[in-house]
């Protein structure tokens, strides 16, 4: 492992560069950041975020919020049969479910996590598309740093005072349209919990069970996020980490995050205390010294049989040396018949290549029409998918008074009797709304002088297409049901 880390932390509305020195113990030497430009690419934010400090770096590791990281749960009898190399395809194809990404252009990171109430065993799996991985490191390698590897900035645990005496901490870490929330004593990690973003009333409400269920006295509570946090969630200031914040750059809160981060993607594959589920560069080939070493033990091996063998047929060297001549002509015939054959192989290769190539492209053709396909017939089903859904979510005892709109969001006014009929008319629009693109925000209210509940409940367009019909969300086997 090189003396220095360089951590490529990249964030819905910021790059960060972190230079972490790791001699006897990690420490932070520099932390450089700037706004992030949505059009960029991947690599393109990689090298942008490299450019903020100077050209030496250390083993680069690139952290993107944007990665798919969830937990994947495989039956006992299942897990228990394959081996490593299985078991990790067998996890590609099930984290493919959850992500929408395809398994065999993928790359997957995974964490051990201990079974669920029911015995199933489970894993922090996060993925990553083949094609960014070689295009981020093409880019890492052409700026002239070492490539370490890929993950998401979720990270395992804080050390130091969350981990003292075996006492039990969580952590809630907030980013876009990913929460992942950590449970764990000491050193190790209790339960992880994967779901959607934070501000929709179905997150918080699994979020709030899976708290209540798993809640240990005198536990410790903190806060991650990539950006502002909702306000009616309460979150302490003292716990509360805002990675985009500029006032957490010389924090303590962020430089414990940075070691923290250090520590997961150093980690070795038995650290459960630190490791990060990332994917790791390969390990690399043999080096010129010990390849010119062992060459070196060979040639002398094979110089000491030439010598027995010389001994051996010295009386005979007449023999042999005929029987080498006659040898020789025939090795000259077999390569010239294999050259032959090698030629044709190569043709065979390249036309088999063309063939994938142009298969390939032919999926992609109808991939792509299918997805315009979809995207024309989810954006024409809309708004009527929304009236159903308000429709289908009515209550007796809460009356929708008007709807104002405009092409991006629509506003419900209306009364109801109680609170929470509210609370249940809004939920029950959130779960009917959102797979038809809509975005539904918590409800707002107030009591009227008529002693009625006046509510408002905001809806805005998104640009989401699902591409699998299973939720993109996982939910612990934990959460009450």
């Amino acid at each position: 492992m090189s003396k220095q880390l360089t951590l490529i932390v990249i964030l819905e509305s910021q790059l960060v560069r972190i230079d972490i020195a790791s001699r006897r113990q990690l420490q932070v030497n520099e932390i450089w950041r700037r706004d992030r430009i949505e059009s960029e690419s991947l690599a393109g934010l990689t090298d942008s975020a490299l450019r903020l400090g100077p050209k030496k770096t250390g083993d680069v590791w690139v952290l993107c919020a944007d990665f798919w990281t969830g937990v994947v749960p495989l039956a006992p009898d299942a897990a228990g049969m394959l081996s490593s190399e299985e078991l990790e395809q067998a996890l590609t194809l099930e984290a493919e479910d959850y992500s929408g990404i395809p398994a065999f252009e993928s790359k997957i990171g995974t964490r051990k996590l201990p079974p669920d109430n029911n015995g199933d065993h489970r894993w922090w799996v996060t993925q990553i598309p083949t094609s960014q991985w070689q295009d981020v490191q093409r880019t890492v390698t052409q700026f002239g740093g070492k490539w370490g590897g890929m993950a998401h900035p979720a990270i395992a645990r804080l050390p130091g005072e969350l981990a003292q005496n075996d006492q039990t901490w969580r952590v809630i870490q907030s980013f876009g349209d990913t929460t992942v929330a950590v449970l764990g004593c000491g050193t190790g990690v209790v339960d992880v919990l994967s779901l959607g973003n934070i501000s929709t009333q179905r997150t918080r409400s699994q979020l709030a069970d899976w708290t209540e269920d798993t809640r240990v006295e005198g536990e410790t509570l903190s806060w991650i996020s990539d950006g502002f946090l909702p306000e009616d969630l309460n979150a302490p200031d003292d716990w509360h980490l805002d990675l985009s914040s500029e006032v957490a750059r010389s924090g303590n809160l962020h430089t414990n995050w940075a070691l923290a981060a250090a520590a997961g993607v150093m980690a070795k594959q038995d650290d459960e205390a630190n490791k990060l589920p990332g994917v790791a560069a390969e390990t690399p080939p043999m080096s010129d010294r010990r390849a010119i070493a062992i060459s070196t033990v060979l040639a002398v091996m094979v110089a000491v049989g030439c010598f027995v063998l010389h001994k051996a047929v010295g009386k005979n060297l007449s023999a042999v040396t005929a029987q080498v001549d006659q040898f020789e002509q025939q090795r000259q015939t077999l390569a010239a018949d294999k050259k032959s054959q090698s030629a044709l192989e190569e043709r065979v290769e390249e036309l088999q290549k063309q063939l994938t190539a142009l298969r390939s492209r032919n999926d992609r053709f109808e991939q792509d029409l299918e997805q315009a396909t979809r995207m024309q017939q989810f954006g024409r089903n809309r708004w009527p998918k929304m009236l159903t859904a308000l429709s289908e979510s009515y209550t007796g005892d809460c009356w929708v008074r008007e709807i104002k709109s405009d092409q991006q969001s629509a506003t419900v006014h209306g009364v109801a009797v109680v609170a929470g009929d509210v609370t249940v008319f809004a939920s029950r629009l959130e779960q009917l709304a959102s797979p038809h693109g809509w975005r539904v925000h918590p409800a707002r209210t107030e009591r009227n002088a008529q002693s009625l509940i006046q509510f408002e409940i905001k809806m805005e367009v998104t640009d989401q297409v699902p591409k699998v019909k299973r939720s993109l969300a996982t939910d612990s086997k934990l959460v009450k049901k």
